[in-house]
């Protein structure tokens, strides 16, 4: 019973925080994207994105 509890607030805590760094991912994504597609204009974008 103990342990489906722990394993339950685990899930909640690891959904949390995808939740909370999920924008984060995501641009961090497209500016690796735009990187390797073009770097003329990835330079001109400021590393942490809106």
């Amino acid at each position: 019973m103990l342990i489906s509890y722990l394993l339950y607030c685990l899930q909640n805590i690891l959904m949390f925080l995808i939740r909370l760094y999920y924008d984060d991912a995501a641009c961090l994504l497209k500016k690796l994207c735009l990187d390797a597609r073009a770097p003329h204009l990835s330079s001109t974008m400021p590393p942490t994105l809106p």
